[in-house]
């Protein structure tokens, strides 16, 4: 389209500049002779001066109509080079711009992640915008969500343990509660690495061991102290892995808990030969007989109720045998086995 204009507006100066000098001469010709045929006549008479004159004036008068005429024909023509000019450049932008709304069309562009505020394509002396809501995608890009790696929080719940064999509540159950801090490692958005501090007071172990001194100096006497284990306070320390799946939690691994202290019950009795009586007491700190520390696997189930809340099931059953058996006098296998229903909650995210 450029080279078509340039060569057609060449040739139209050469045509415009052609046909003014054709028009120059012939017009300055025409008007000569008509002067001179004029002049010769006038001189031939010898009339006066004023004659002289006029055909000065309609000598000038000729010249100037002859220069306004060219001069009126050489601006029509450049007006009409002018417009054509831009004719040419308004298809030129047109076509363009339709080329490109085609190719938006036919390809259109996804956008995964850019920021602008628009697309100029120059042509020329104009130029075409682009605007955000014209690039497909553009308008429903949304930026992701930053990823948790790890989660603090707290948990808690209830939970039953089943007694000891070797205890005097074998075949029951007790309850008793639990808590303490969580924290979670994301290592896939899928895949988390989880260990919790938890705290637990187990009811309900009934072990006890008897112990008897009799004597018989200046009469019968009998004292007979007896040490019940009714409750165990443990420090746990469970390594799960998780799998996540949709608002569900599956998780699995070890657990390892230390004795902290116990709550003891001791009931001295005694007897001569003339009396009798008793005397029970409580007592806290660690009991012979019964192991410091306990391994054992946990697997359990979580399920997200809101963002933050989360609520679950989780199953305990002990690998070691907390009580000695030398001490008991028994060969019972006395582990821990503990169901436990739980809340979670999230307090930071980072």
């Amino acid at each position: 389209y450029t080279e078509r204009n340039n060569t057609g507006v060449e040739k139209l100066k050469e045509y415009n500049k052609t046909d003014f000098e054709t028009n120059t001469t012939n017009t300055t010709s025409t008007s000569a002779i008509n002067l001179e045929d004029v002049s010769d006549q006038n001189i031939a008479s010898n009339s006066n001066t004023e004659s002289n004159q006029t055909l000065s004036q309609n000598n000038n008068t000729i010249l100037a109509q002859v220069e306004e005429n060219v001069d009126t024909k050489l601006n029509s023509t450049a007006k009409t080079a002018a417009q054509n000019n831009s004719t040419l450049l308004a298809e030129n932008s047109t076509k363009k711009s339709s080329d490109l709304a085609e190719t938006l069309f036919e390809s259109p562009i996804t956008l995964n992640k850019i920021e602008f505020n628009q697309l100029v394509f120059e042509n020329d002396n104009q130029e075409v915008e682009i605007a955000n809501s014209d690039i497909i995608g553009l308008d429903d890009y949304k930026k992701p969500k930053a990823v948790i790696k790890n989660i603090i929080g707290l948990i808690g719940g209830f939970n039953i343990a089943q007694a000891y064999n070797s205890g005097v509540h074998a075949g029951t159950y007790s309850g008793n509660v639990f808590g303490g801090v969580s924290f979670s490692h994301n290592i896939t958005p899928k895949i988390s690495l989880e260990t919790d501090l938890l705290y637990e007071a187990r009811n309900g172990v009934g072990t006890e061991i008897t112990s008897t001194n009799k004597s018989y100096d200046f009469g019968y006497q009998k004292q007979e102290t007896t040490i019940q284990n009714q409750a165990l306070h443990y420090m746990e320390l469970p390594i799960l892995l998780g799998y996540q799946i949709g608002n569900l939690k599956l998780a699995a691994g070890p657990s390892l808990a230390y004795l902290l202290t116990a709550k003891n019950e001791e009931t001295v009795s005694y007897e001569d030969s003339y009396s009798n009586w008793s005397e029970t007491s409580e007592m806290y700190g660690k009991s012979s007989g019964i192991n410091s520390f306990d391994l054992a696997v946990c697997a359990s189930v979580e399920y997200s109720i809101l963002e933050r809340v989360g609520l679950g099931l989780r199953v305990n059953y002990g690998l070691t045998d907390v009580t000695d058996n030398s001490y008991f006098t028994n060969s019972s296998s006395d582990n821990n086995m503990q169901y436990r229903a739980f809340l979670s909650y999230k307090l930071f995210n980072f």
